[in-house]
């Protein structure tokens, strides 16, 4: 007997206590198995046995051979199947929408950056930032005091040793021969510092608009060698670096059929998209501080390494290029990306994920 009221609280405590035993069943039985393979897998068959397929075999007896229902029996089968193959047809058959979604930020291509080429102070900006700039226009001036000093010490012990062979060369061959080897010596390391201070003069590497971020704090800023200075963007040139985990990428690789994508500052405005490229290889290495956890998103990072975002388990980086480009006042914003794969049941995904938890969690 129950009371008014009971019987929904009867049925969800039912579900929960199945779900709680199922998930507890396969949690011990997945510690197990990482530690002892074989009796991981027999723990997991008797659970799955006493979870899943002994109360089916108890039903099917019930419907089929309990007395209580003789008079009553065809109906009772005949609704059991009916809810059981709009269960499976459901779950197998029936196609719902299918995504990934995934977070990246706005990016300029490797090739668009300005570096420094020598370590230095940076002068003076030679462009204004947001002008047109030509390829191979100086962009910034940078000064080195001790390079210009040492270009010029080795002029003069190049004179000097030129000198001396000129000097040695009919007299002496041994000495000629040890100062023309110095000499060569010299004329190689002059050569190294005449190219490290011609590039105290930072160029264009292609023609586009000049943005250099932080702009009125560099001048007076020493620049290690290799140091971004800022970008010369074409409007094709910004591209969304998107982050996804080892989980999603071959789903990402092989059956994405669309790209959607909402920037932060307008998550109003749905933007359409392709794939453009991907990097080659997993890595490691975090494109930008906002894709972490830390920065408000989806990838955990190596705590221990507070200097280099390093996430904790692989990656895989797409780049995606928006229709209509996208303006260069918003590199390095935020953007929600979602990977169309069409359509696909629900037990096709389950069964997927399932196998990804099984090679992850036994590193098969």
């Amino acid at each position: 007997m129950t009371a008014d009221g009971e019987r929904p609280w009867l049925f969800v405590y039912a579900v929960a206590a199945f779900i709680y035993r199922t998930t507890v069943s396969i949690a011990i039985a997945s510690f197990i198995a990482t530690q002892y393979f074989v009796f991981g897998v027999l723990l997991a068959g008797l659970a799955l046995f006493g979870t899943v397929v002994s109360p089916l075999v108890k039903g099917l007896k019930f419907i089929l051979t309990d007395p209580k229902l003789n008079r009553r029996r065809s109906r009772a089968v005949t609704l059991t199947s009916a809810a059981t193959g709009a269960v499976l047809a459901l779950l197998f058959v029936v196609p719902l929408p299918y995504t990934t979604m995934a977070q990246g930020v706005v990016w300029a291509p490797d090739d668009t950056q300005i570096r420094t080429k020598t370590d230095g102070i940076l002068t003076t900006l030679l462009v204004e930032p947001g002008r047109d700039a030509q390829a191979g226009e100086a962009l910034a001036a940078l000064e080195d005091p001790s390079l210009d000093s040492r270009v010029a010490v080795l002029e003069a012990q190049l004179a000097e040793l030129r000198l001396r062979y000129d000097a040695a060369r009919l007299g002496d061959r041994v000495q000629a021969q040890i100062l023309q080897e110095q000499i060569a010596s010299t004329q190689e390391i002059l050569r190294v510092y005449r190219e490290r201070q011609a590039g105290l003069i930072v160029r264009a590497s292609q023609a586009g608009r000049l943005i250099v971020p932080g702009a009125v704090d560099l001048p007076g800023r020493y620049l290690r060698r290799g140091e971004r200075i800022g970008y010369v963007l074409t409007a094709d040139d910004p591209v969304v670096r998107v982050v996804v985990p080892q989980t999603d990428v071959d789903l990402i690789r092989s059956r994405t059929q669309g790209v959607a994508a909402r920037l932060a500052e307008k998550p109003e405005e749905v933007r359409a998209g392709s794939i453009l490229r991907e990097v080659p290889g997993a890595q490691q290495e975090i494109p930008s501080l906002a894709l972490a956890t830390q920065g408000g998103g989806t990838i955990a990072v190596d705590a221990s390494n507070p200097q280099k975002p390093v996430a904790l388990q692989s990656i895989f980086v797409f780049d995606v290029q928006l229709a209509g480009g996208l303006p260069f006042n918003v590199l390095g914003e935020r953007v929600y990306i979602r990977f169309d794969h069409g359509a696909e049941p629900i037990a096709w995904r389950a069964l997927r994920s399932l196998r990804q938890v099984f090679l992850s969690q036994f590193r098969v």
